[in-house]
């Protein structure tokens, strides 16, 4: 765990990343920016994660694939590294039409979503 300062707070975090954050807080013109993506992100991200879980559910790998490319993308802008790249596995399993692999990534996604989404409530909340 380290210190994360971003948005002109002190928080201790390992789930974001600061350069990241320091990155986009600097080319979206300051924290208001940020702070907003951060709460859309987090207010689609049930429903993007229902998504994931449907499709795997029901088989569709294509599916599956495609939903977790557009969440990695906005998962990696705002700074969520290792859960991006558990998103990246689970599109490459299901793009390999391995559902075993994909499920287990899905499983990895489950454990880190809540550590992502305690971080940027902190950072929303602060």
């Amino acid at each position: 765990m380290f210190r994360l300062c971003v948005l002109g707070k002190d928080i201790y975090m390992d789930a974001l990343d600061q350069d990241v954050l320091d990155r986009l807080c600097s080319d979206m013109g300051g924290d208001a920016a940020v702070l907003s993506i951060i709460s859309m992100y987090l207010g689609k991200l049930p429903s993007e994660s229902s998504g994931l879980h449907q499709s795997a559910e029901s088989g569709d790998l294509k599916a599956l694939a495609e939903n977790a490319h557009r969440l990695k993308s906005s998962t990696a802008m705002l700074g969520a590294i290792r859960l991006a790249g558990i998103l990246a596995e689970v599109e490459q399993a299901s793009k390999a039409e391995d559902t075993e692999a994909a499920e287990r990534w899905l499983a990895e996604f489950d454990a880190e979503k809540p550590r992502v989404e305690r971080e940027m409530g902190l950072l929303e909340s602060t």
